[in-house]
């Protein structure tokens, strides 16, 4: 019996049910843009979409077909600074931050969305790894974990 969920189902769920938390996943991805981390904004912002707008609506809304946009979005998706915009801005409408000024949460929700947020980042960051096959089999690393352990 799994005693947990999927993280992305519970970032996607909380999404869904918490707009502050998607505005704060849409403001992350914008930070990660700016940092020089398209690649994990891109990740964000498809776990966004796919938690609000969707990829049809978004296609309808940025008259770009939804192949297209899945490709933008992907680890290794290149999407003009056009296209991201238009993303951006529909992602933005339905969640309904288009004329935010400002926002007050209290300590426990903000700290939980920080260390959701740090865990998005882990995520996004081993999706790249994977991607770019920088991985190990498990029972190499097990073994090899074992063997220090028996050596040490």
């Amino acid at each position: 019996m799994a005693l947990t969920r999927d993280f992305k189902q519970t970032v996607v769920g909380r999404a869904q049910r918490d707009p502050r938390f998607a505005q704060t996943l849409l403001d992350e991805a914008t930070s990660l843009l700016l940092k020089g981390e398209p690649e994990a904004a891109r990740l964000v912002l498809r776990d966004l979409v796919n938690a609000t707008i969707g990829f049809e609506a978004l296609a309808d809304q940025t008259h770009k077909p939804t192949k297209s946009l899945h490709r933008m979005l992907s680890a290794r998706g290149n999407p003009s600074m056009d296209s991201l915009a238009a993303i951006f801005h529909a992602v933005s409408s339905s969640i309904g931050s288009g004329s935010r000024k400002a926002a007050i949460r209290d300590a426990a929700s903000f700290e939980e969305t920080q260390e959701t947020l740090a865990l998005l980042k882990i995520l996004a960051s081993g999706q790249q790894d994977v991607a770019a096959r920088k991985v190990k089999p498990v029972d190499e690393v097990v073994a090899r974990l074992k063997a220090k352990r028996t050596t040490g």
